[in-house]
């Protein structure tokens, strides 16, 4: 067995390393923005569109009351026509109020239940910000220091690599590998 390695493309391994150091940029930002879409959609959901419903509810309370007070009055003054205007804003004012209540319930529903729906996917999220921000950058320097070895060997004429710190070693103490492009 030959103890050289032909090193034929150094500049591969960096622009791997490059590469890479991009993939750790990008993957970080775009998690990042995942993260907080999922807490603003939930925000969206507890905040912004319960006190929507919450107030269209009042209002809805509001315009029945005053739908069937109106109904009362024209009941009282037996006038057939607004009778029957007053009643069509009854109804009117019961479905959105039906609306309201139905859409508040579908949202405490989803409030109960977006943590558990998302809550397996963030996890896998927080792994994979784990993997980006310690492991990834451990591979970077590794590469960077792979990349500086090989070129000390090169330099030196192959014949030192075994006497390297971190070169990798073959059974029987011999070092050996070939990088090619």
């Amino acid at each position: 067995m030959s103890s050289e390695a032909k090193v034929r493309s150094v500049e591969s391994l960096g622009e791997f390393r490059a590469r890479l150091i991009v993939f750790l940029s990008k993957s970080s930002t775009a998690i990042g923005k995942v993260t907080e879409e999922v807490k603003r959609a939930r925000m969206w959901v507890e905040t912004d569109q319960r006190n929507y419903w919450e107030g269209r509810l009042k209002r809805g309370m509001r315009a029945l009351e005053q739908a069937q007070a109106e109904l009362m009055t024209a009941r009282m003054s037996s006038f057939k026509d607004s009778v029957t205007m007053q009643e069509m804003e009854v109804r009117k004012a019961k479905r959105v109020v039906e609306e309201a209540t139905h859409k508040l319930s579908r949202i405490k529903y989803w409030v109960r239940e977006f943590d558990q729906l998302f809550s397996g996917h963030l996890r896998r999220l927080d792994s994979m910000t784990d993997y980006i921000v310690h492991d990834l950058p451990k591979g970077v320097a590794y590469l960077e220091r792979a990349q500086r070895l090989l070129e000390e060997y090169a330099e030196s004429g192959g014949g030192g690599l075994k006497a390297v710190a971190g070169a990798p070693e073959v059974a029987g103490g011999e070092s050996k590998g070939e990088v090619a492009s």
